[in-house]
């Protein structure tokens, strides 16, 4: 059978993504190595965690999800080493990992620890392991980038035990073969019981009857929106070709079955399960297809207790004929109108694409400039990060240091640098490294980081950073330098933003240290000239109007005048 690959950018529909999890009782029973002291203040950690979408298990609870999508297994180099004969499709690679012990998973239990280490050492805490099918299926061997046999995920359970990194199984988009069924959530979904079968079995393989009892603990719970673990399993690219988008009812139908598929799961198993959903369209989606839309679906997606996050897989994936920033600005806006619904959303990464062995023609990123858009994202409010992928090497999917160099000619190790700094701190907060020729150069974090996000960061009318924050002229106070302005922030004002003419006058005036002080608002609109500007001031103001080849500044006036250019005149 010839090759073909399930990841190609032309079939997405199918892969949906579920968060499942065991209802655990926040006073669960903990280790007596703790000590009573630590144990009181991790219960109380626990009863304090307020936040819907949110990590469960020990020793994250309470945590942000950082995840990496994961094969386990050795590459399809035709050897076997479980249950069916791979194919050999190596001729398919477009990168390659520097350590070949990335690809050798399943010749030595050293491998499997060296590849979970260096997940660890990124910053990762998840796991999305990828699965295709029910123990004793053969649909990984002809279609999967690795040898992604069940047994190959039971190693993966037991290399993590030994690690801080918990695992979240995913229900992939799977093809039929001769000897196993496909499993694609479209076609499945509220038609028949594949996907409900695909999930029974991983529940039942490492939560009811595992064979190491040791492995319901590494199974990832995140919080649902009442605040109870649930086990975690991603599925992808959620649609449906069940219900009709037209359908007025159609997001209350989706959320019912969601609902339902959890209540089956649960009384096959025992189980209670909840999901995060791959909401990115399906590319060649139709009228006849249902696919989640923010502004429709997010509050009824937001009370589905089922539903605990939305968790994209390659949310850029229907703008592949662009260019970048076309790229940029659709995944900016998909997860900007998701954040906005209130619902727990999972922001996706990915260092670039490269399917082009496949037949596709889409080759982007993989540089430094959609490097610093990805990480231009971070802080709009995100619940979390997910990275795509750790070792899909078909498609130019690479956490480690690779062989190859990046578009720009940034060396190999540059996604790994990259990648690290993306997963650093809080991956709720905002935090941003700036990347030249591969390196890091300037940090920017915080409020001021927020500020800079909100105002389209790289793409936006600040352009990139210059130098990484420092303190500023007044005490407390601090700035970042940007290619076209400047934030400042203090504990009274918070941050604001100058830029354009403006910023360079307020330079000159000696920004917070000289007689204006500290900005009040951010840059605004001007009420006395059309398509003028003005920026507030402790102790003045600044005026541009158009036309003129510097702006004015106006100190002492809080309320702002009427602008006078060079001569007198607006």
């Amino acid at each position: 059978m010839t090759w073909k690959p399930c990841f190609s950018a032309r079939s997405r529909c199918a892969t949906f993504g579920v968060f499942i999890a065991f209802t655990y009782a926040c006073s669960q029973e903990l280790p007596d190595a703790l000590g009573r002291e630590n144990a009181a203040n991790l219960s109380a950690r626990v009863e304090d965690c307020t936040e819907h979408g949110l990590l469960a298990s020990a020793p994250f609870s309470c945590t942000a999800m950082k995840s990496a999508f994961f094969f386990a297994g050795s590459w399809q180099n035709g050897i076997k080493y479980y249950e069916y004969s791979p194919v050999d499709n190596r001729h398919y690679y477009t990168v390659h990992p520097a350590d070949s012990r990335h690809l050798n998973w399943s010749e030595r239990r050293s491998y499997q620890d060296f590849a979970l280490d260096e997940l660890v050492s990124a910053g990762f805490n998840v796991i999305d392991m990828s699965t295709w099918g029910p123990r004793g299926s053969d649909n990984w061997a002809p279609y999967a980038p690795m040898q992604t046999s069940t047994y190959a995920q039971d190693e993966l359970f037991d290399a993590a035990l030994k690690r801080d990194i918990l695992i979240i199984p995913v229900i992939e988009d799977v093809a039929a073969t001769p000897n196993s069924p496909q499993v694609r959530f479209p076609e499945d979904f509220g038609r028949n019981d594949h996907l409900r079968k695909a999930i029974d079995d991983l529940v039942n393989r490492y939560i009811v009857s595992p064979a190491n009892p040791k492995w319901p603990s590494k199974w990832a719970q995140i919080y649902d929106s009442k605040l109870q673990p649930r086990y975690a399993v991603l599925l992808m690219h959620v649609c449906s070709k069940a219900i009709a988008a037209s359908d007025p009812d159609a997001d209350s139908t989706f959320a019912s079955w969601i609902h339902q598929l959890a209540e089956d799961v649960k009384g096959d198993t025992g189980v209670d399960v909840g999901f995060t959903l791959d909401a990115t369209p399906a590319d060649g989606a139709s009228a006849n297809t249902y696919y989640l839309v923010p502004k429709r679906a997010g509050a009824i997606l937001k009370d589905t207790r089922e539903v605990l996050a939305i968790r994209p897989f390659l949310s850029e994936i229907l703008h592949m004929d662009g260019p970048d920033e076309d790229r940029f600005w659709a995944k900016h806006d998909e997860a900007k109108a998701w954040i906005a619904t209130g619902i727990p959303y999972i922001l996706d990464i990915t260092a670039g694409y490269n399917a082009t062995i496949f037949g596709e023609p889409y080759v982007y990123g993989n540089d430094d400039i959609w490097r610093n858009d990805q990480g231009a994202i971070r802080g709009l409010g995100q619940s979390g990060l997910s990275f795509t992928a750790w070792n899909g090497y078909t498609e130019s999917w690479a956490g480690m240091p690779t062989q190859e160099s990046g578009r720009d000619g940034t060396p190999g190790d540059t996604w790994n640098r990259w990648l690290k700094a993306m997963l650093s701190g809080d991956a709720r907060r905002c935090n941003y490294v700036h990347f030249v020729n591969g390196q890091p150069s300037h940090r920017v974090y915080g409020e001021i980081c927020e500020k800079w996000v909100a105002y389209s960061g790289t793409r936006g009318v600040l352009g990139s950073p210059r130098a990484s924050e420092a303190d500023s002229h007044s005490d407390g106070s601090r700035i970042s330098e940007f290619q076209y302005g400047i934030i400042l922030w203090n504990l009274e004002h918070g941050a604001h933003e100058v830029h354009g003419l403006i910023a360079d006058k307020y330079r000159q005036l000696g920004l917070d240290g000289g007689d204006l002080g500290m900005p009040t608002a951010d840059q605004e609109s001007s009420s006395t000239c059309e398509g003028g500007a003005i920026s507030r001031f402790e102790r003045g103001t600044i005026d541009w109007c158009p036309g003129w080849t510097e702006a004015q500044g106006h100190p002492n006036n809080d309320a702002g005048v009427p602008p006078t250019g060079p001569d007198g005149g607006p």
